[in-house]
């Protein structure tokens, strides 16, 4: 008894995820710079983490091989997941058409290897997780958004798959639990 009385119940985490709103994502879209290749990027970088709920890491992880433009899908690998289990990802129309923008306009013109990472930089060199946060918050910033970080676009994403009614045994596996 005298030992019980020394343990500490675990703290309760109260504080519940901070979803973007339609108003923010929309500041977030317009604050793109038009008709360039970064602007292009970051639009791209945005509706994808927004349809998908990907992690830092899976999304760095993207190769060339993983996406599937036809079909509307990406596949994430069991190496670049933390459950080190390859799932397969839906794409929604924004996000669809984001993704084919950037190919066309910049991304169709470097690397074509299937290995080849999907986001590269001004140096053609994969964003690294350092970066594409550093890019969200910079971003963000700009756009009056604070702490438009890629854990934010994932809590946002799941929020929004729930809100529309989808299953949340289909969210799990969307977010790799």
């Amino acid at each position: 008894a005298a030992f019980l009385r020394r343990v500490k119940p675990p703290r309760l985490d109260t504080e519940q995820p901070d979803p973007f709103t339609d108003e923010k994502v929309e500041r977030l879209f317009r604050a793109c710079r038009a008709n360039t290749w970064t602007g292009q990027r970051m639009r791209t970088m945005i509706a994808l983490l927004l349809d998908t709920a990907l992690r830092e890491s899976e999304f760095c992880g993207l190769r060339l091989a993983d996406v599937d433009l036809e079909r509307g899908e990406i596949t994430v690998r069991a190496e670049t997941s933390k459950s080190r289990r390859t799932r397969a990802i839906a794409l929604g129309a924004r996000a669809k058409r984001e993704m084919g923008r950037w190919w066309r306009l910049k991304r169709s013109k470097w690397d074509p290897r299937p290995a080849a990472a999907w986001f590269l930089g001004w140096n053609e060199q994969p964003v690294q997780a350092r970066t594409l946060h550093r890019l969200l918050t910079r971003h963000g910033d700009r756009a009056g958004v604070p702490r438009a970080n890629p854990h934010r676009f994932r809590h946002t994403s799941a929020i929004w798959a729930l809100r529309a009614g989808m299953n949340p045994l289909a969210v799990m596996h969307m977010l790799g639990h």
